[in-house]
């Protein structure tokens, strides 16, 4: 008999895929911000993708909490640097 409470793992999977706003993931943390508005705020990937309608500050920068990837906004735009790069070419103190 299904009583329709969440009683084990499968049954909790099941509830999330069909409430996605319950469990969204906002992996993208601002480690600096000029204004001072959004230091230590999480945003979800969607925040971040319609740049277009976006006013961020300049020389904000988010970094994903998952990649350690970075994404800074400049002139309008999302400038995103890899993690990877960063280690290689030894920029890790510049941001």
């Amino acid at each position: 008999m299904n009583t329709g409470l969440i009683t084990n793992s499968t049954n909790l999977e099941h509830a999330r895929a069909f409430t996605p706003f319950i469990r969204e993931k906002r992996p993208w943390k601002v480690i600096a911000d000029p204004s001072g508005d959004f230091l230590g705020r999480s945003f979800r990937p969607t925040d971040l993708q319609f740049s277009d309608f976006a006013y961020w500050p300049t020389g904000i920068v988010f970094q994903n909490t998952t990649t350690r990837d970075y994404k800074v906004w400049r002139e309008m735009r999302f400038i995103t640097v890899k993690f990877v790069c960063l280690n290689m070419k030894g920029f890790q103190d510049e941001l």
